[in-house]
């Protein structure tokens, strides 16, 4: 799904789909105390 065309599309990617994996188990509406955890 990356495009080659870009330096770091690989490594962009990646990043890409953690966000929304991370973000589709959470879900929308938690308060940023209980999401900061996530990330750190």
């Amino acid at each position: 799904m990356a495009e080659e065309n870009y330096k770091h599309s690989e490594v962009t990617d990646k990043i890409i789909k953690a966000y929304y994996n991370v973000y589709n188990t959470l879900g929308t509406g938690f308060l940023e105390k209980y999401t900061r955890g996530q990330w750190l």
